[in-house]
């Protein structure tokens, strides 16, 4: 990412004209984010008993995750826009920018935050959960794919098929609650 804003701010490039040229690319992210549904659906015994437990959890963590990306920002001095920016983060990238741009955000900014994030969590949850003594799949995979979006997801794939359902389960859940709660944030702090 570093590199790419590198040359765009070298080569004079605007942003918009970057994004426009970079659509395909950004369209082949929707079939990557369906093909985790394969495993999910490998795994579906695994997961039909779990579902009420895993729905009430993830509403948790991402009310946490969005009123904290809010609460940051403000603590910082931040205005609404950045707040809106960050609110969506942990939520897939298509998914946060339309959040974020719904709410008031930055859709760019948006994106940057949802890949850091989910770069983030690829690199550092497995050591995170061990060092914690969490080395259940099923809690490794829900986790990545809750809190990683997209690219945790892909990683708990790496980690073992029970894992990969469990990351598309959290992936997928975080994209139809998050928009809820950032919205309602989003009430809460009108324009």
């Amino acid at each position: 990412m570093l590199i790419v804003a590198g040359f765009l701010k070298v080569s004079g490039t605007p942003y918009q004209a970057y994004y426009e040229s970079a659509q395909a690319i950004t369209f082949l992210l929707g079939p990557a984010t369906v093909a985790l549904a394969i495993p999910l659906f490998k795994n579906i015994a695994h997961v039909r008993g779990q579902v009420f437990r895993v729905f009430l959890v993830l509403t948790t963590g991402s009310l946490v995750s969005a009123a904290s990306g809010v609460g940051l920002v403000l603590m910082c001095g931040g205005s609404r826009e950045v707040a809106f920016s960050m609110a969506p983060k942990a939520v897939t990238t298509p998914i946060a920018m339309n959040i974020a741009q719904s709410a008031g955000g930055i859709p760019s900014l948006c994106a940057v935050l949802a890949i850091c994030g989910g770069i983030l969590v690829a690199v550092t949850i497995k050591s995170i959960l061990t060092w914690t003594g969490i080395r259940d799949a099923r809690t490794f995979g829900f986790a990545a794919g809750t809190i990683g979006s997209g690219i945790g997801a892909a990683h708990a794939v790496s980690f073992c098929e029970l894992a990969g359902a469990f990351g598309a389960l959290g992936l997928a859940f975080n994209g139809l609650i998050t928009p809820v709660i950032v919205q309602a944030i989003a009430h809460l702090w009108p324009r």
